[in-house]
């Protein structure tokens, strides 16, 4: 709509009180007009087809009634922002969405100058947008309904629709608090299936994976099917009723469980009488009653083959031959023992030395010829004639002491001690050597090993010239000192590295066998 409001008042011209109030009652008609909406309506609005910003339809009134967007994305653009107008945008097309762009430098929901709203407006929707300022538009969704609801509210309570008008709301009882838990459900319906992660508590059981906990106090879990339904547990259907005390438990081969009275060969139950005091085995052929509860002997599966009896006080035969036990009989060395209760005559009799230092030529492990253990020498061990290495002296193996004489990447200075510890043990050297991460270049990199203050070497060790290890030296090292003590203080040092490139990452290696 054309402005009433007369640009050179009070700019261009000396203000007077009624040119001022003309021009102010102008605008707050003006914008009253924009905000109300109902004189500024624009029908029949045609989106723009480019899908841009410069290219969307603008809208120059309060109320915007689009009728037509060609194609999902067709724009329309909002005039520039002003404090508190009010722009209503309905998209009546009948299927293809519209997208809304601001003016030019003017911004929607806090995002960037001239971004398309990131919200598309779908075909049978509205949206209202407010201007806080000269800049920022902001949105709100646009309903059709009406809804109303109480003067107050429960804080995290499910609000529920009041009567059939869907127009009215009210409170309830059912609570969802700010952690997600859900309390006040008197009755829960479900045609579907509930999927829970955690427990479910229902009265007094408890719910959790495949666990099922009663929290009553010493209270009984009852399963009670409706009429003449079942209890069926994990495929077996149980029986409806309690069966006699003498019954056992029999399937059909079909998941039927009942109660039936134990055959021949069934386990004995034991069945009391009024006063207690007499006991009946069942299962038998014929039922007998005991009245001093001892049996003279027991068969086991067969009349005859496998009888149980007594021996004497403490011990049982089973077919005539001693049952063994603890503290009875010592058990003879045919049937499996050392035919002796001590661990001296048991060495005796089987024949392996006396006392508790017994004495054996030769031992065979597994086999009675391909693996003999037997005697080397004083303190060496030989497998098949095979002499083994000791854990030290001359028959030990080979060991090797490792030392890292610097970090793996600062280049190498010279210098004494470089790295200082003690012998763990006494030491016998075969052998020296020296590797690096970065070979030296230029001259080589000459190591000392000292003990106690003393060299061990009557030649160093030298890694050459762009070598990484000792073994290649043109010029190996000798040892002039094998023997090194327990506790000794033994001190590396550095006396030369490589001109050019010094050298990195160096280690030193002391090989031989404990003493």
């Amino acid at each position: 709509m054309a402005s009433s409001i007369d640009s050179s008042k009070p700019v261009a011209e000396i203000p007077t009180t009624a040119s001022v109030r003309t021009n102010f009652a102008a605008a707050a008609s003006e914008i009253g007009a924009l905000q109300d909406g109902t004189t500024t309506i624009t029908d029949s609005i045609t989106a723009g087809t480019t899908q841009s910003q410069a290219g969307a339809t603008a809208l120059t009134t309060a109320t915007n009634r689009v009728t037509v967007s060609g194609t999902n994305g067709d724009g329309v653009k909002l005039p520039t922002a002003a404090a508190g107008l009010e722009i209503l945008i309905i998209n009546d097309d009948a299927a293809q969405t519209i997208q809304v762009w601001p003016n030019t430098s003017d911004a929607i929901d806090g995002g960037s100058a001239d971004a398309v709203d990131g919200n598309t407006l779908a075909a049978g929707a509205s949206r209202r947008y407010v201007a806080t300022d000269t800049t920022n538009w902001y949105t709100s969704v646009s309903g059709t309904g009406d809804v109303s609801g109480p003067g107050s509210s429960t804080d995290n309570a499910v609000p529920r629709f009041d009567s059939t008008s869907g127009k009215i709301i009210q409170g309830s009882g059912v609570i969802i608090d700010n952690s997600d838990n859900i309390t006040g459900v008197a009755s829960l319906t479900m045609t579907g299936t509930l999927g829970v992660t955690g427990d479910i508590t229902v009265d007094n059981l408890q719910f959790n994976g495949n666990t099922i906990t009663s929290t009553d106090a010493a209270g009984d879990i009852n399963l009670t099917p409706h009429t003449t339904g079942d209890i069926v547990l994990d495929g077996q259907k149980w029986p409806q009723a309690d069966g006699a005390n003498t019954n056992v438990l029999q399937t059909n081969g079909s998941g039927q469980l009942s109660w039936a009275a134990a055959g021949a060969g069934d386990m004995a139950a034991a069945v009391y009488d009024a006063a207690g005091i007499t006991e009946q085995l069942v299962g038998l052929a014929t039922a007998q009653t005991l009245t001093n509860k001892q049996l003279t002997t027991i068969e086991l599966g067969h009349a005859s083959d496998t009888t149980l009896a007594r021996a004497s006080a403490g011990d049982m035969n089973i077919e005539g031959n001693i049952a063994y036990r603890a503290g009875g009989t010592d058990v003879p060395v045919t049937d499996g023992g050392t035919g002796a209760s001590t661990a001296a005559g048991g060495a005796t009799a089987l024949g392996v030395g006396t006392g508790d230092s017994p004495q054996f030529t030769g031992v065979e492990l597994g086999h009675a010829t391909d693996t003999s253990l037997t005697r080397a020498s004083a303190g060496v061990l030989a497998v098949e004639g095979v002499s083994q290495a000791g854990v030290s002296g001359a028959t030990a193996a080979l060991e090797c002491i490792a030392i890292a004489v610097s970090d793996e990447t600062t280049a190498l200075t010279t210098g004494s001690a470089k790295v200082t510890f003690h012998m763990p043990y006494g030491f016998t050297l075969t052998e020296v050597q020296a590797g690096v991460t970065a070979a030296p270049t230029g001259a080589s990199i000459i190591v000392d090993i000292n003990e106690a203050g003393s060299t061990i070497l009557s030649t160093l060790i030298t890694i050459d010239a762009t070598e990484k290890t000792s073994q290649t030296a043109a010029t190996p090292p000798v040892i002039s000192d094998t023997a090194l003590a327990a506790g000794a203080l033994i001190e590396i040092d550095l006396d030369q590295v490589g001109s050019s490139v010094a050298g990195a990452g160096l280690k030193a290696y002391l090989i031989g066998r404990q003493t």
